[in-house]
């Protein structure tokens, strides 16, 4: 159990970095493709942060020990 839960939490720290990336590139991209990309970039923060709420719901709902 001890394993799964570890890699729940790596899961978990990726979909986190990611969405924490997206949201800098789309805050931060200038210039000619900015209204192509910087939509492009909020739409792959918000479905990071869906993956990241599904593994850490997943990971509550985890049997524990008493």
């Amino acid at each position: 159990m001890s394993d799964m839960i570890d890699k729940m939490n790596i899961a978990l720290s990726w979909e986190l970095r990611a969405s924490n990336m997206y949201a800098h590139y789309a805050a931060n991209i200038k210039g000619i493709h900015r209204l192509q990309l910087s939509p492009m970039f909020n739409t792959e923060m918000t479905e990071s942060i869906q993956h990241a709420d599904t593994v850490s719901y997943t990971h509550l709902t985890l049997p524990t020990k008493a």
